[in-house]
């Protein structure tokens, strides 16, 4: 009986993390060689013009606070002018949110003040749903939707925002009603610490119980990233749990066995 109710109390333990979904994930790794979006489009990537948008290789963004990071980078070489580039995934049914329900975004961005806005902006339909925005004065810029099939953004309290790699991380939690909704999004702009929830601290930003995050409902089908001269993008993920981002710490080889075995010694 023992035995029964502490494997009972172990799986309820795991019971959360069991409803983690990865909606999307990109890590730029498509190999050795750069890739010209409008010419080989290997990627799913595209662009709306002849703007030289590349996988570029040897220009993979690391960073320790992001784990599994591998191949290249979404960037734009020389001096060109601002360009998006987009791509569509596997639907995501904003409906399947309930009051409470999350979704989490992270990307790590190389920002180069002054050549043109740096964007990243999931979408559902015409509505983003979901993204950021640095612009070229270096004022950072939250998007979400305002319930009534348009876009919203907020001018955040990050300004001045100079050249550099930055990680950004975005939470929307699907508050209660129907309109107006009580949802919250709240914006971590290159936290020191993104081991965990209570690691990244306060938000750099928060709309508040003012965002319509969730009210449209349509499926979420595509990401677009823009940028100018010198920029690039790298590691996008998209999941409905923290965890889904995958930039806790992986534990050393040695805590892990001992993790192992404690396990197995409470099961047992």
């Amino acid at each position: 009986m023992k035995t029964k109710l502490i494997t009972f109390s172990l799986l309820a333990t795991l019971a959360p993390a069991l409803h983690a979904s990865t909606v999307y994930s990109d890590s730029f790794d498509y190999g050795t060689s750069d890739i010209l979006l409008n010419s080989a489009n290997a990627t799913g990537w595209g662009t709306a013009s002849s703007t030289l948008l590349i996988y570029d290789a040897s220009a993979g963004i690391n960073d320790a606070r992001v784990n599994g990071e591998t191949g290249g980078a979404l960037g734009m070489p020389g001096s060109q002018t601002g360009q998006n580039a987009s791509t569509s995934f596997t639907s995501y049914s904003m409906s399947n949110l309930a009051e409470g329900d999350t979704l989490w975004m992270s990307t790590l961005v190389q920002y180069s003040s002054g050549t043109a806005d740096h964007s990243l902006q999931f979408t559902g339909g015409s509505v983003t749903e979901l993204g950021f925005n640095i612009t070229t004065a270096g004022t950072l810029q939250l998007w979400g939707s305002d319930n009534g099939g348009a876009n919203a953004f907020h001018n955040t309290t990050a300004t001045g925002i100079t050249s550099g790699t930055y990680l950004v991380m975005i939470r929307a939690t699907k508050g209660a009603g129907t309109s107006p909704a009580a949802s919250t999004i709240d914006l971590w702009f290159n936290p020191t610490d993104a081991a965990s929830v209570a690691a990244l601290g306060s938000a750099t930003f928060s709309t508040g119980a003012d965002s319509k995050f969730g009210r449209d409902v349509q499926a979420l089908s595509s990401v677009t990233t823009g940028f100018g001269s010198g920029g690039a993008i790298d590691e996008i993920r998209l999941g409905t749990e923290f965890t889904d981002l995958n930039l806790a710490p992986i534990p050393e080889p040695s805590t892990s066995a001992l993790l192992g075995l404690a396990g197995l010694a409470l099961i047992l």
